[in-house]
């Protein structure tokens, strides 16, 4: 049983969305002269689009809306790599005090338990490296990375990207 949530119009269009119990989806109404069906543009994301569009059409407990619904869920990885690179950005704002430093988010969240009493030991330690990368692709996301999210791409960061070393200095 599906519920309606939103009605809005936009010219000619009705838009809703409805509630199920496993899922929400968005559907534009369009004026009777239009022909029915479905538009699914054909680019990178059609395979998430039908999956969409086949668990919108099968029953909830059928095996194609399971395996739909797998499809437009994140692997347990990229759910935890998530997660981690929000807790980066949650000790990276300003507005909830001083910003942690990269050292600081080693310590805390990326590497727990690891302690550099040392300067020359954390300089050269490969987390330091690693935490710098986590950084950057921490920002990366609040500049670009919500809208690979809202489209429905699981790609999180291109291995060739690099720290712009803002942090530099502040370890």
């Amino acid at each position: 049983m599906r519920s309606l949530l939103v009605e809005a119009e936009a010219g000619a269009d009705r838009h809703l969305v409805l509630a199920g119990k496993h899922a929400r989806h968005r559907l534009v109404v369009t004026p009777p002269a239009a022909r029915n069906g479905y538009i699914v543009p054909p680019d990178h994301l059609m395979s998430v689009r039908l999956a969409a569009l086949s668990a919108f059409h099968e029953h909830p407990r059928s095996r194609q809306a399971i395996a739909a619904r797998a499809a437009l869920t994140p692997s347990p990885y990229l759910r935890h790599r998530l997660v981690l690179l929000l807790a980066i950005l949650d000790r990276l704002d300003p507005a909830s005090g001083e910003p942690a430093t990269v050292r600081q988010i080693a310590r805390d969240l990326t590497f727990p338990g690891q302690d550099y009493d040392r300067a020359i030991e954390w300089k050269s330690s490969s987390n330091r490296r690693q935490t710098q990368r986590l950084v950057a692709e921490a920002r990366r996301m609040t500049t670009t990375g919500y809208r690979d999210l809202l489209s429905g791409s699981t790609r999180l960061s291109s291995p060739t990207e690099r720290c712009d070393g803002s942090d530099e200095g502040r370890d």
